[in-house]
């Protein structure tokens, strides 16, 4: 076997040797270009990475997730690999066996972490340009493919390690290049440098990746956070609107329970004078009196009903449309920002700042629904309008029998008292017209703000789906 020598005294100088790949030689040129292949590592990618400044979970895409988990899968195999092979290169107390085996597990740890970044990075597909998801995916492909040229390396400087050590020749500094050869010191280093490559040109992909989606991250958040007090201020609107239909409904039913008071206290006189008792002609009046009562109650809830249904209605209705509208107009936002991210259009950045301005102004917010309900409150305010001139004649009809009447004779009694029972079927009558009156007027009102809520989702939808086609004439035209 050949003895291997770092210099005339070995045995003193031993460990003070430098040992390439467990030998106690110094192969030319491997230190240097090493350390010179490996360059800055894997920290560009690292460096990258460290740039996301918003929540991952906010990108919809799912592009700054692939970046995060691309860089972790490399992370995660890669920086051993350019340290172990490093370390082999100036390890000075381990064997060649051991040395090797180290490289060869460290090489095919980095192969399985590879797996995923591999299957990582094909979620870049569909969110970023054609062009910067191929250079991504070559990337990772050249990593993958390095490491099985670097294990092929390995296996050759391996095999020309044991050469060395069963040698017949004395070995030295001298002639050790003719086993380990430039050749193969050159295939180890561009395998490494390759890597580097790969490494620095994927911190750069994911740089600009991080901040086309950062900004439309944020652009998404300014729109929903302009969005969200839209609709808040929808909400406020239809807040008070509750409270005016209720207001209105409590009106309503204080006018019908006035209405019915007075006349039973007009007539307290009647039913309490002793000399009307136990008469047969006061049966049309004490009639009328409970039929003003039940007309009372059902005449409260009718009208209750109407404002509550009035209130139910445009409600359910305008809240819809405002949660709708405004998911319309966010999907354009994120059409836009999607767009912008995957075009091959280099006026990407440039258009999409212009137009998602355009999408946050007031004409594209939801809150301009409020004004349709602004419009019409007045109208059903005014409601009662058509309810107090109709109890005022029902109330003065009946008080006026009472006033006609002042005797308390047989005839007089007889006469007018008989006209009771009529009364009652025209109060009836009247108050059913006049229930059926406001509940059409309610109905026309409702038809009135869904005719401006219908316009003014249609007109909003309209500007969103034109600064959409702008936006796509921006990427080819600039404007």
């Amino acid at each position: 076997m050949a003895r291997l020598l770092c210099g005339v005294l070995i045995v003193l100088t031993v460990n003070s040797c430098r040992a390439d790949f467990g030998l106690n030689l110094t192969v030319p040129n491997l230190i240097g270009s090493i350390q010179s292949s490996i360059g800055a590592g894997i920290t560009p990618l690292l460096r990258a990475n460290s740039t996301i400044a918003v929540q991952v979970s906010n990108d919809r895409s799912g592009a700054l997730a692939a970046v995060v988990s691309v860089t972790n899968a490399i992370n995660a195999g890669i920086p051993a690999v350019f340290t172990n092979t490093l370390d082999a290169a100036k390890n000075s107390g381990n064997s060649p066996l051991l040395v090797f085996s180290d490289l060869f597990g460290t090489n095919n740890n980095a192969r399985i972490k590879l797996l995923d970044a591999i299957a990582a990075a094909e979620l870049f597909k569909n969110t970023v340009s054609p062009r910067t998801y191929q250079a991504i995916v070559g990337n990772v492909t050249v990593l993958q493919q390095q490491l099985s040229v670097l294990t092929s390396t390995f296996i050759q400087v391996g095999s020309a390690v044991d050469r060395v050590l069963f040698s017949k020749e004395q070995v030295d500094g001298a002639n050790i290049g003719n086993y380990i050869t430039p050749a193969m010191v050159n295939r180890l280093s561009s395998s490494l440098a390759l890597k580097s490559a790969s490494i620095s040109n994927l911190g750069s992909l994911f740089s600009t990746v991080i901040r086309v989606k950062t900004t439309n991250v944020r652009y998404v958040s300014n729109f929903n956070n302009a969005a969200n007090t839209a609709l808040r201020v929808v909400s406020t609107q239809l807040d008070a609107f509750t409270r005016s239909l209720q207001e209105v409904a409590a009106l309503f039913v204080g006018l019908v329970i006035a209405w019915a008071n007075d006349i039973h206290l007009a007539y307290n006189p009647v039913t309490a004078d002793p000399s009307y008792q136990n008469e047969t002609f006061t049966e049309s009046l004490l009639m009328f009196l409970n039929e003003i009562r039940h007309l009372n109650v059902s005449m409260a809830r009718n009208l209750t009903r109407t404002m509550q249904n009035l209130d139910g209605n445009i409600t359910n209705f305008l809240a819809s449309q405002a949660q709708t509208t405004a998911d319309t107009v966010y999907q354009v936002v994120l059409d836009v920002t999607k767009q912008s991210a995957t075009t091959v259009s280099d006026l990407a950045e440039n258009c999409s700042q212009k137009y998602i301005y355009q999408l946050l102004q007031p004409a594209l917010q939801v809150n301009r629904l409020s004004g349709c309900l602004f419009i019409q409150s007045s109208k059903f305010v005014s409601l009662d309008h058509l309810l107090k001139p109709v109890l005022g004649r029902i109330q003065s009809d009946a008080t006026g029998i009472r006033a006609t009447c002042s005797s308390n004779s047989l005839a007089c009694s007889a006469k007018y008292f008989s006209a009771y029972a009529d009364l009652a079927l025209q109060t009836d009558a009247q108050l059913t017209l006049t229930n059926n009156v406001i509940a059409t007027e309610a109905r026309a009102i409702t038809n009135r703000i869904r005719t401006c809520v219908v316009a003014t989702v249609a007109d909003i939808n309209d500007n969103a789906q034109q600064i959409l086609t702008n936006f796509n004439g921006c990427l080819v035209t600039g404007q």
